[in-house]
């Protein structure tokens, strides 16, 4: 038996004793580059990660896709995993080869306990991905209320454009996602930024046929547009 299949099992009574004659290979990778630390985490074995990082496994060890454990353990949501590793100074920031973090997994799988843990030992929750996108945009796109709002409250940038120049408000409301819209707008999101090809949020919303957040989108339009001019009044009085 090898220290993978060991790994895979979700039986822990013997793996402390059968570990031991491992402890010098601990952190060797498979063809894939995973190691059995990420294997362990992966699967959400905690017993095997206890053991694992006891033998000095290398927590911050990358795959060849540059997936570390913490980011195995955060996709999956395996909440006590991701303490154990963030225990043991697991980097809560490293990123994977197309620019993913911990924080991105977890917040585009909406684990929203593991996206507190994550926020609470300091991740960057603005650190983009090779195209630009964020937590909060990931978020923002798949309709995770709960977690665009642990990201605002951390304060994520509400208006930062990824490679298309688009934002997290024109990803929600191009999915019709009226909470998280209203959450982004909360947090005074830019309504009239434009992406690459000119398009506004209220374009996606009309677009697709989203009427709730187009409402959204409008009042919170004009609502601007009375506020600029109260201000513009207020200065003249002067």
């Amino acid at each position: 038996m090898t220290i993978y299949s060991l790994c895979y099992k979700t039986s822990m009574k013997n793996f402390r004793i059968s570990i031991l004659g491992f402890i010098l290979i601990s952190n060797l990778s498979c063809t894939s580059g995973d190691t059995p630390l990420m294997i362990a985490s992966q699967h959400g074995h905690v017993k095997a990660v206890e053991v694992l990082v006891e033998c000095n496994s290398n927590v911050d060890l990358q795959n060849k896709d540059g997936r570390t454990a913490l980011m195995e353990a955060s996709s999956r949501g395996h909440a006590y995993v991701v303490d154990k590793l963030l225990e043991c100074s697991a980097n809560v920031d490293l990123q994977n080869r197309w620019g993913k973090t911990a924080l991105i997994f977890a917040s585009l799988n909406r684990h929203a306990d593991v996206v507190d843990t994550l926020l609470a030992k300091g991740a960057n929750v603005d650190l983009q991905n090779i195209n630009g996108q964020t937590a909060l945009i990931y978020a923002a796109e798949n309709g995770h209320a709960d977690v665009v709002e642990k990201l605002l409250f951390k304060n994520a940038n509400v208006d930062l454009q990824d490679c298309s120049d688009q934002t997290a408000l024109m990803y929600a409301s191009w999915d019709g996602h009226a909470d998280v819209v209203e959450k982004l707008l909360f947090k005074n999101a830019n309504v009239d930024l434009q992406d690459y090809s000119g398009k506004t949020a209220l374009m996606y919303a009309a677009e697709n046929g989203h009427g709730e957040v187009v409402e959204l989108l409008k009042n919170a339009s004009e609502g601007d547009l009375h506020s600029k001019s109260k201000r513009r009044c207020v200065k003249k009085s002067h």
